[in-house]
């Protein structure tokens, strides 16, 4: 019995993910301020804080005589989430009145072990009327705890605020949009992105074509072109001859495998390098390494290498992933991703992310 495209069904929700595909979720958001006003929590009484549904604005009133916190958001749920090195751009403007104390709108950064990061805010003083201030991650978080913080003073103020993924300036910065539930779209390939260094494969929403920067090879043993050969730093070099699809011509290290690793069955001098004949792809591998001796003679060396390879083949197989000289271009079915009205903001929700150009959809 072969079954195929199963789809599962938690707490009333569905996972769908067609078999032997590769799930790419492209997250469409706009401000991350969610204005439902019975997420406002208490305060000691001598502040109030109002949300207006019509005007999309904040109204906060009173006299604090303690510094104190009021939560839009708690733990419980995140609003996000960023990977280290990603920014959010934070930005309160006053509408009308004035604050004798200052305001911060405040989210707490929550890593893997419940570290929170408070550092990430916007703040309006007693004097300016606006401010945008960006925060970015220095590990992956969630988007946790968001609050405005309000400090000792006299309040009757009305002000706007959002939060929106990416980093903006004021000259950069949208006009100000209420808060719009994150749509998810998902993209489905049959083999995942790939990337090294700086190079990875991407698709182009403008052409409906995935472009593939990187190859991936399974090695079975059985493949013509291998040859060994002795190298002068106590170790040998097994190499890949003429390689189906031509590796870029890079100096230095052009192939990364899931078995072989920087300093490991490398003996220091990277994964592989491509060899000064053509388009070699050359292992160097340390002396004793895989249970094969530099002093054996190259015929048995080679043979072992190839069992070796084929006793992985069929379990874990090695494989080399390499950039090529010319991308693979490949015409694919792609879903409409719709812009928001006003404000968007496009992630992908992987590690290797693919650039997108093209126009957007209006909705809404």
């Amino acid at each position: 019995v072969h079954i195929t495209d199963i789809m599962i069904s938690k707490n009333g929700e569905t996972e769908y993910t067609p078999y032997g595909k590769y799930k790419i979720p492209v997250e469409v958001s706009g401000n991350l301020v969610n204005h439902s006003s019975n997420e406002l929590s208490d305060t000691d009484g001598s502040i109030t804080v109002t949300y207006n549904e019509e005007k999309n604005t904040y109204t906060i009133k009173g006299t604090q005589e303690n510094n104190t916190d009021v939560y839009l958001l708690n733990a419980t749920t995140s609003i996000g989430e960023l990977k280290a090195g990603e920014s959010l751009t934070f930005a309160l403007k006053r509408i009308s009145g004035s604050n004798t104390g200052n305001i911060r709108l405040t989210v707490g950064f929550v890593d893997e072990e419940g570290s929170i990061d408070w550092t990430n805010y916007a703040a309006l003083s007693t004097t300016n009327n606006e401010n945008i201030r960006v925060s970015t991650a220095q590990k992956n978080v969630s988007i946790k705890y968001l609050r405005f913080h309000i400090y000792k003073g006299d309040y009757d103020v009305e002000l706007q605020a959002q939060i929106l993924k990416g980093s903006y300036t004021s000259d950069t910065l949208p006009n100000y949009e209420p808060y719009v539930e994150p749509v998810t779209t998902n993209i489905y390939l049959d083999e995942p992105l790939r990337k090294i260094g700086d190079v990875s494969d991407y698709i182009d929403y403008g052409t409906g074509k995935l472009i593939r920067n990187i190859y991936e090879y399974r090695l079975t043993g059985n493949e013509s072109g291998w040859y060994d050969r002795n190298l002068s730093y106590d170790a040998y070099g097994i190499v890949f001859r003429n390689p189906t699809l031509t590796p870029n011509n890079m100096t230095g290290t052009t192939a990364l495998s899931n078995y072989f690793k920087y300093g490991s069955i490398a003996n220091g001098r990277g994964v592989f390098t491509k060899a000064s004949t053509g388009t070699d792809i050359q292992f160097n591998i340390a002396d004793g390494q895989l249970g094969i001796s530099k002093d054996e003679t190259t015929t048995v060396r080679l043979q072992k290498w190839l069992d070796w390879l084929k006793d992985h083949y069929n379990d874990v197989p090695v494989t080399i992933n390499y950039i090529l000289e010319t991308p693979m271009e490949e015409k694919i079915d792609l879903p409409t991703i719709k812009s928001l009205n006003g404000i968007t903001n496009i992630q992908i929700l992987t590690d290797v992310k693919p650039d997108f150009s093209g126009k957007v959809t209006k909705t809404r």
